[in-house]
């Protein structure tokens, strides 16, 4: 749509209401098709269409507020914030600029502060409570180990990657359930 929202064919599970976290997946997809054989040109136009709708979302997090997750409703979802990371450093790597590669330094920093000492993550939180919620998700730790490699790419911070392989140490361990997507 002319504000950057997805017209899907499926509807999200659960009901009708608009999922930004698969909004925030199908816009890394549409920043890494840039440029690529499947681009008719006009991609980079939605892309960034698809990225203004997304931004809107973001939210301050932390005792500071320096940190920013993207939540929907009442509710911020690991995988929504991460695949918002996977988004962000996609455009950088077309169009860098100092504004975006802080954005991408404070959706890291929330992934990590979601991050326990044994390596597992917080898969959701009440954004308003301020409190996690009982929920574990499969995908999200990928998600989110994946997005901070990104981040760890464009800014050298080693703080991203260490989150990242602690994820994995925590995801290969003995009795962990790792689907076969990300």
């Amino acid at each position: 749509s002319g504000e950057g929202r997805f017209s899907y064919v499926y509807p999200a599970r659960g009901g009708s209401a608009y999922n930004l976290l698969r909004h925030a997946g199908t816009t890394c997809v549409l920043y890494e098709l840039v440029g690529t054989e499947f681009d008719d040109g006009d991609l980079a136009v939605l892309a960034e269409r698809a990225w203004s709708y997304l931004a809107k979302f973001f939210r301050p997090f932390g005792q500071n507020g320096e940190d920013t997750c993207l939540v929907d409703g009442a509710f911020a979802k690991l995988g929504g914030t991460a695949l918002s990371a996977l988004s962000l450093a996609a455009r950088i790597e077309r169009t860098p600029n100092a504004a975006d590669m802080e954005a991408l330094r404070s959706l890291s920093r929330y992934l990590v502060s979601q991050q326990r000492a044994d390596g597992s993550l917080i898969s959701k939180i009440n954004y308003v409570a301020g409190s996690a919620e009982p929920f574990i998700s499969l995908y999200y730790p990928g998600q989110a180990a994946l997005a901070l490699c990104s981040a760890y790419r464009l800014t050298n911070d080693s703080v991203f990657i260490e989150s990242a392989t602690k994820i994995a140490k925590f995801l290969q361990s003995d009795g962990h359930q790792v689907p076969d997507g990300f």
